[in-house]
């Protein structure tokens, strides 16, 4: 999986506890080096909204068009509940996590991934 957050906290917290189910984990700090780092071997990825180079739903938009079956996560402190559902009926999310994360809704989003 790929995590792709400029917050280090936020992404150890997440790497810990995908690590925890034997998940391997990449990291990226922004859209350019996350993009980069895709290739079809990966199921998920991990993407907070607001980062320093592009936004989170850029970064969707572009891996949709090459990967259209991944599953993407928006992991982000920077929504209200009325932005998590446009977020979700974008259509380029297929879930969304926020920050401060939940043990419960981390755990929903991975089992509907497996």
């Amino acid at each position: 999986m790929l995590i792709v957050d400029d917050d280090a906290k936020s992404i150890t917290l997440l790497e810990d506890l995908l690590r925890l189910r034997n998940i391997e984990v990449l990291k990226a700090s922004n859209g350019r080096d996350a993009l980069a780092l895709l290739t079809p071997e990966l199921k998920c990825c991990f993407i907070d909204i607001r980062l320093p180079d592009m936004s989170g739903s850029v970064v969707a938009r572009r891996i949709r068009e090459k990967y259209a079956a991944m599953c993407l996560v928006a992991y982000t402190a920077s929504v209200l509940s009325n932005e998590k559902d446009e977020l979700i009926r974008s259509n380029l999310f297929d879930a969304v996590l926020l920050k401060p994360l939940k043990l419960e809704e981390f755990e929903k989003v991975m089992t509907a991934l497996e």
